[in-house]
């Protein structure tokens, strides 16, 4: 159902980060957006550690990751152990420089977070 909402609702993939589907249900809510694919170069981040890496980026903490995606804080922590080293960094400050640096690798929105 969210594909078919997704495929009807999109205008143009112009913005590689663009929102497809915002929807809340009851208390969880759920976001769908187009990333672009990972290139040969860049750090093959899965979906889901590109998400994180994104709320980690705007301040969220791993027990707000864990209750805003409906996972535990143990695999927010799983997540973010395969980014850094996929990204070779021990630290979330460091996570954010590094794909601040690959622009391709990164969502819009974590390039424009304030």
């Amino acid at each position: 159902m969210l594909i078919d909402l997704a495929r009807t609702s999109r205008p143009t993939l112009a913005d590689p980060s663009e929102v497809l589907v915002d929807v809340t249900v009851g208390e969880t809510r759920c976001v769908v957006w187009c990333v672009a694919a990972a290139t040969e170069t860049g750090t093959n981040l899965s979906p889901r550690e590109a998400e994180i890496a994104r709320m980690v980026a705007l301040g969220y903490t791993n027990k707000e990751i864990a209750r805003v995606l409906d996972i535990s804080a143990w695999t927010v922590s799983a997540h973010l152990r395969r980014v850094f080293a996929k990204l070779e960094v021990t630290t979330r400050a460091a996570m954010v420089a590094r794909l601040l640096e690959q622009p391709a690798e990164a969502p819009k929105s974590l390039l424009t977070a304030s």
